[in-house]
Parts: structure tokens; C-alpha cells; sequence
């Protein structure tokens, strides 16, 4: 947080639903986390999304555990 205030980083945060729009062409819908944060694993707190660019669809995933991975492939 230091090292990205600053660089003067824009920092939002986002959850499941949420959509962040680069252009007319392209944006990302967030597909994880839910509003359920912190986890006890910082690499739970990783964000799934799907970015879709003028048609093209690309998923953007996490490492995540197999609990989460559970819980996350249900919301598909």
C-alpha cells in the first residue's frame, strides 16, 4: 500500500457483480471475491475476473484452496 500511495496508484475495491469499464469496447465483470473479506489466506482475497474486449471473453483466475474452489465454481 506504501510503495502503490506513493506512485500515486489508483486503488479501488471491487467485489462479485461488479463491473469495471475501460472503453465502449471492453470491460471486466468481477466474479470473485464476495464481500466475505479478509480471509485467513491473503491468497484468497485474489480477484477472479472475465474481461471482454469487442467479443473476445478472457478469464482472469486466482490460486486459490479446494474449499474456495468449490464455493467459486458455483457462481459460474
Amino acid at each position: 500500500m506504501e510503495i502503490a500511495q506513493k506512485r500515486r496508484v489508483n486503488i479501488i475495491v471491487v467485489k462479485a457483480g461488479d463491473k469495471i469499464e475501460f472503453d465502449q469496447k471492453s470491460y471486466a465483470k468481477i466474479l470473485y471475491p464476495t464481500k466475505e473479506l479478509p480471509h485467513d489466506d491473503i491468497n484468497n482475497n485474489s480477484i477472479v475476473a472475465k474481461f471482454i474486449c469487442d467479443g473476445t471473453r478472457i478469464m482472469f483466475t486466482r490460486r486459490y484452496r479446494k474449499r474456495s474452489r468449490r464455493k467459486y465454481t458455483k457462481t459460474i
